[in-house]
């Protein structure tokens, strides 16, 4: 369909795709086609931006996919989202999959821009400082919004009651995933949420999914969004890790 069109260089013609991706993967390759792409990628509960969002968060957080995810992002590129949006995955990703694994999805994520796009690609941009009352700050309102307590609880209480729970993680959460990944402008907290929750699920963590189920809610994702990224979770991590996911999204999204 269209959107092997986005990932299969060099090939035009969706006949010619269709054939290119059967002939090298046999049977296979007909389900990549007729369910992956002509299914499900073909839904209308997501537009096709969101779905590179979360398929290259996907990807990459399962690790050891290289030309997979380098076909993904060429694909994103062509379904909108900029470059400094794509590596923004890999930043976002290093506090739910580890460092490891984002710093590998950025080195394949730089090589294939800077091959898709030539001298047009902006180079990456170092984060810059903040303090730490800033951090601490912006960290429980980003806190406090996906947990729905902004302006019904006093910010210091509701950084208080994470690290209570935490200790020193709950720390980190407020100060430095909170307060340094979330507040980052190359994504939106909608687009966060969406590929949170994909990444959550594609790990098998559904526990997680407790708290950031009501999150994307409260971040402007709805119900039937989520269920779309549970389908597309199917995909690519398969249907065990998507049904357990499914319970935790419709059981969440209804208290929420």
């Amino acid at each position: 369909g269209h959107y092997a069109a986005g990932i299969a260089r060099g090939l035009t013609s969706p006949i010619l795709i269709e054939n290119y991706v059967r002939g090298w993967t046999g049977s296979l390759g007909t389900y990549a086609v007729d369910h992956a792409f002509g299914a499900v990628w073909a839904r209308p509960g997501l537009i096709r931006r969101d779905r590179s969002l979360i398929v290259v968060a996907m990807v990459a957080a399962l690790g050891g996919q290289n030309p997979q995810l380098a076909a993904h992002v060429r694909g994103a590129l062509n379904h909108g989202l900029e470059p400094d949006e794509i590596r923004e995955i890999a930043v976002h990703l290093c506090g739910y999959a580890g460092f490891p694994r984002a710093i590998e999805a950025m080195r394949v994520m730089n090589h294939t821009i800077a091959q898709e796009l030539g001298d047009k690609a902006p180079p990456p941009t170092a984060a810059s400082v903040k303090d730490e009352a800033a951090r601490r700050a912006e960290g429980t309102e980003v806190f406090q919004r996906l947990t729905g307590t902004l302006g019904t609880l006093e910010p210091e209480a509701a950084a208080q009651s994470l690290e209570d729970d935490l200790s020193a993680l709950g720390h980190a959460a407020i100060n430095w995933g909170f307060g340094e990944l979330w507040t980052r402008e190359q994504l939106s907290l909608r687009d966060r949420s969406l590929l949170i929750v994909a990444v959550l699920s594609t790990l098998g963590r559904t526990e997680q999914l407790a708290f950031h189920v009501p999150g994307a809610l409260n971040h402007g994702v709805t119900p039937e969004e989520l269920e779309e990224v549970v389908l597309m979770v199917s995909i690519y991590a398969g249907f065990p890790f998507a049904a357990s996911a499914i319970k935790m999204v419709r059981e969440h999204a209804k208290t929420a």
